[in-house]
């Protein structure tokens, strides 16, 4: 996406908007041409979780609140940029790591059309400090985080958090759009 002639490829459509989601690092080419005209869908809630997997590593971590996606504008930083919007993952008792993920999919679409149709008028939350924040990168993928967050399912990952969800969950802030 970063080549010069792809840039310019969509650069001549002309978009009005263009949503991301799941795509490699955007270059300062790519985010100066279409400046304030890129939604980022980030799976996963930002500041807390940033870089890849981010709906990954709150199971290997046990921090289930930070399950969720975040639509955020684009700057130059990796998922930094200010926040449009973010709702935590539905969970139930019985569900899978892929269930979550596939539900919290299906469950991007609507807000991500009305942040669409009221782009214009969103207000953007400049990302707070977090010091505690995590970064992940393809690299750390390993073996043992697997197997971590195996032993944390054994361990009832998902039910101990919904014993506790609205307790945990008052105390790490999330964006709500007023369009949604």
């Amino acid at each position: 996406i970063n080549q010069k002639k792809n840039i310019e490829k969509i650069f001549n459509k002309n978009p009005d908007l263009i949503v991301t989601f799941g795509c490699s690092i955007l270059s300062k080419k790519f985010i100066n041409k279409f400046n304030n005209k890129i939604i980022n869908v980030h799976l996963g809630l930002s500041p807390y979780y940033r870089g890849t997997g981010t709906n990954f590593w709150p199971f290997v971590n046990n921090e289930l609140q930070f399950l969720g996606v975040t639509f955020l504008s684009i700057d130059k930083g990796v998922d930094t940029g200010p926040i449009l919007h973010q709702f935590r993952s539905r969970l139930s008792v019985k569900d899978n790591i892929h269930e979550i993920g596939n539900r919290t999919i299906q469950d991007l679409i609507n807000p991500l059309k009305k942040l669409i149709l009221n782009y214009k008028n969103l207000k953007k939350v400049k990302q707070w400090k977090y010091k505690e924040y995590k970064y992940y990168k393809e690299k750390d993928f390993e073996d043992e985080n697997v197997i971590k967050l195996f032993q944390n399912y054994k361990n009832k990952i998902i039910k101990k958090y919904l014993l506790k969800k609205m307790m945990i969950d008052k105390k790490f802030k999330i964006v709500k759009s007023k369009v949604i």
